[in-house]
């Protein structure tokens, strides 16, 4: 799937945004988020707490909310689905079977409370900014556009195929490395994905 026309299409789409100076480079997502609460950029992809690390690196506060709005991500056509990817950020547990997994136990009691319990959601959320994940405690926050709008557009979000792996870190650098070569201008995007599909092909395990 990586070594395609639409790879190289999307590969080529990023190099040339850099090329035409839309984008700047070596500017990762923690560097965006400084130019962006700095007023140096005017949009970027982040996870959903932007707003607040915006807020605090500047000292506002609250105040620099009307400044900060979620979209979705651009697609080509009207009509077409946005693609991100899913973010987690609350603990989860998962067990082979039902005999596997103690409820009772002091870790899934734990689980329950954070991740299916309204008041330490939204506490997380008024202290990180990170979205609660029950519908009852995103319910509580109907009145609030950035949230109502994120978690509008995150429903066509997809998993990290790579996540699956149990060497996901190793690829995502393959992946990386690949997209950086191209964006910087070192390689072309055909010759990019080439390397990439090959590189990932041989370090799937």
């Amino acid at each position: 799937m990586v070594n395609s026309p639409a790879g190289v299409r999307a590969l080529g789409f990023m190099s040339d945004l850099v090329k035409d100076r839309l984008a700047a480079k070596d500017t990762d997502r923690y560097d965006a988020r400084r130019l962006f609460a700095q007023n140096r950029c005017a949009f970027y992809q982040d996870a959903p707490l932007p707003r607040g690390f915006a807020c605090d690196n500047l000292g506002k506060g609250t105040a620099f909310d009307v400044n900060v709005e979620s979209i979705a991500t651009p697609v080509l056509k009207k009509g077409d689905v946005p693609r991100s990817f899913a973010w987690g950020h609350l603990p989860g547990s998962f067990a082979q079977d039902e005999q596997s997994f103690d409820v009772k136990s002091a870790p899934a009691r734990f689980v329950s409370y954070v991740s299916m319990t309204d008041e330490p959601q939204l506490e997380y959320f008024r202290q990180i900014g990170l979205f609660p994940v029950t519908r009852s405690a995103l319910a509580k926050l109907s009145g609030d556009p950035y949230v109502a709008n994120w978690t509008r557009s995150a429903k066509s979000a997809t998993r990290d195929e790579l996540a699956f792996y149990p060497n996901v870190a190793d690829l995502t650098v393959i992946v990386g490395e690949q997209v950086q070569a191209a964006v910087l201008g070192q390689k072309t995007a055909v010759q990019a994905i080439d390397d990439m599909s090959t590189r990932l092909s041989a370090a799937i395990v």
